[in-house]
């Protein structure tokens, strides 16, 4: 009998830890979470106000290299503006970044352009704050405004346009006899 005892209370202890360990590690999950929650929030929240200055940086040399048309000044610089606020997200920087890189790299606004350009500072004033689901729908709503985020400068150290391609190859062909010998040589010599 005694021995049947000590089963029970090696089970028993056995339960104990488990449960205690689980315990553990259950906290510290919860403190692993809720501290990476609050590091990539703190992270998107200073990437955002890096994108926001940048935007800042760039736009006004834009204005100064006559990039951005005097009769479209106004929804831009509202664009801006709103980057440039308290609590602005980086979801609602990155929309705008598409505005200011995407439709006035070329220093021109088409008419369609306009309306895109009006169509973010509509959303990105309304929604300073907004989150990236929010800006994934509005993304989805309009599917017109996907190539501006193609003039993005990679860096956001600089607006410059991306570089020119190549020079393309010419179609003509060339006879064996003229193209260059690409064969290699055998393995252990001739």
């Amino acid at each position: 009998m005694g021995h049947q005892g000590g089963g029970n209370n090696t089970m028993k202890w056995v339960i104990g830890c488990g449960v205690g360990c689980l315990v553990v590690c259950v906290i510290g999950a919860i403190v692993v979470a809720a501290g990476g929650y609050m590091m990539a929030t703190r992270g998107f929240s200073e990437a955002g106000k890096a994108m926001a200055t940048q935007i800042n940086t760039d736009y006004g040399r834009m204005k100064s290299e006559n990039k951005v048309p005097a009769e479209h000044t106004a929804v831009f610089d509202e664009i801006v503006a709103t980057t440039q606020t308290e609590g602005a997200s980086m979801w609602a920087v990155t929309i705008a970044s598409g505005a200011i890189y995407g439709i006035l790299q070329d220093g021109q606004v088409s008419e369609e352009e306009a309306k895109q350009a009006a169509t973010i500072r509509d959303f990105v004033v309304a929604n300073p704050e907004c989150t990236m689901m929010q800006m994934a729908e509005f993304m989805q709503q309009h599917p017109e405004l996907s190539h501006l985020q193609q003039n993005m400068p990679q860096n956001m150290n600089s607006y410059t346009a991306p570089p020119a391609l190549p020079p393309t190859v010419p179609t003509e062909t060339t006879s064996p006899s003229e193209a260059p010998d690409t064969a290699e040589a055998p393995a252990g010599g001739v």
